[in-house]
């Protein structure tokens, strides 16, 4: 072989793992989209109704999370009305806004970004 073909080998080793880690972060995303999709659509579903108790809210969006390969949101205090925003990984984040009515029962509306 010649100096010119060890050249030509070189070259294209560089492009294939450029290859490979373009077509995994086009993978990766194309997950996490489809996660997100997941999440709103329950979350969606979770802010048609009141609910009881807000632990039980909370747990049920962390399993939601969880189960969907996004991180744990971390302890939560809540007043009467309030909005919060937190982490859940690399690049998403979830927004819960709650409001306690007079009855007790909570109105809690979230989404993922």
């Amino acid at each position: 072989m010649t100096q010119q073909t060890f050249k030509a080998y070189d070259e294209e080793i560089p492009r294939y793992e450029n290859a490979v880690a373009r077509e995994e972060y086009r993978v990766n995303r194309l997950k996490l989209k489809k996660a997100v999709k997941v999440v709103n659509e329950a979350l969606w579903k979770m802010g048609q109704t009141y609910h009881d108790s807000w632990p039980a809210v909370v747990a049920e969006i962390r399993h939601l999370l969880l189960w969907n390969g996004f991180e744990d949101f971390g302890p939560v205090v809540v007043a009467n009305e309030g909005r919060f925003t937190r982490p859940i990984g690399r690049s998403s984040w979830i927004s819960i806004s709650y409001y306690v009515m007079s009855s007790g029962r909570w109105e809690v509306t979230a989404y993922v970004s």
